[in-house]
This record gives structure tokens, sequence and C-alpha cells, in this order.
């Protein structure tokens, strides 16, 4: 199933911004989200009331929101000792699968002939229904339905290829 949105309706700027998230991989034992959090602090040292918060992520690795891009590039750049725990600290940048844009496929507008349609829907919205069935209707062509009686319909659909003529062999 696919949903046809008008690209009026789409507005990139009201997408909320989220803060540049940082990944930190532990090596050489292991340590609470607490201890990240508060050694993360230290590392930074941000000058606002910046709320540290280290998320698990996998074996000895933990997703750390940053205050910007820039304190996230300043600390990802060096290894850190924590020597209390005997452990290091490595920041990197992390993108999620969700920062990722979607891709953007957009749908091909056909003009299809639709033959079985009984008389009860052979009206623009009865037509337009038949149209969703078949993709996202765009025109119902109420010119041709009077003067020839052929029922025509544009749809927009992802795929063309749908619309191939087979035999009864199966064969295209």
């Amino acid at each position: 199933m696919f949903v046809h949105l008008p690209d009026s309706v789409f507005k990139e700027h009201l997408a909320p911004s989220c803060s540049p998230t940082g990944l930190v991989m532990i090596s050489g034992g292991s340590v609470t989200a607490a201890v990240v959090e508060a050694e993360i602090a230290k590392i930074a040292s941000v000058q606002t009331s910046w709320k540290w918060e280290a998320v698990p992520h996998g074996d000895d690795a933990f997703l750390v929101a940053f205050p910007s891009m820039e304190v996230l590039r300043r600390v990802s750049a060096f290894e850190f000792k924590v020597k209390s725990h005997n452990v290091m600290i490595a920041i990197s940048e992390w993108k999620s699968k969700n920062d990722v844009k979607p891709a953007y496929n957009p749908l091909k507008p056909v003009w299809v002939h639709v033959t079985g349609v009984p008389p009860p829907l052979r009206h623009f919205l009865g037509l337009w229904a038949v149209g969703s069935v078949i993709g996202a209707t765009q025109d119902v062509d109420l010119i041709c339905l009077r003067r020839r009686g052929i029922v025509r319909i544009q749809v927009a659909v992802l795929n063309l290829n749908i619309f191939k003529k087979e035999d009864n062999a199966g064969s295209a």
C-alpha cells in the first residue's frame, strides 16, 4: 500500500531539529551509563546546563546527544582514559538510519481504460473511487464517458509495468 500526499503538504522546515549524536565506545572493561555521563560532562566542559544522557547501544557502547556539532567534533578527536575504572573512551559521530532522507519515488501519471464498471459507479465520485483501487486518482474523463461510453481515469502509480499486457500463457 502507498499513500500519495500532495507536494504542498510537505513542509521540511517543520521537521524537528535534533542534537548531534555521538557514539561512545568503551574498551578495556565496562562502565555504567552514569559513569559515561559524568566522564563526557568533564571531557566536553560545556558552559551551559546541558543534560547528558548516555543510552546503551549494544555491548560497551552508548549513544550520547551533544549540545552542538562543534563540541562533538572537539571531543571525537581524542581517546580518553578513565583511570578510576581502567577503561578507554572513544567518541565518534553517529548517524541513525532515520537521519538518512528517504528515497523519493515520484508517482507516474497514466490514463487507464477500465472495463466492467457497473452503472451505479459511473459518476465522478464513483469513478474516482475506482481509480483509487489502481493508484492515486488524478482525474476522471467524464466527457469520454458521456460521448463514447468509455471509462477513462488518470491515476498515478509507482510502477508502470503493472499495466503490461499478458496473453493467456503468461508471457508479455
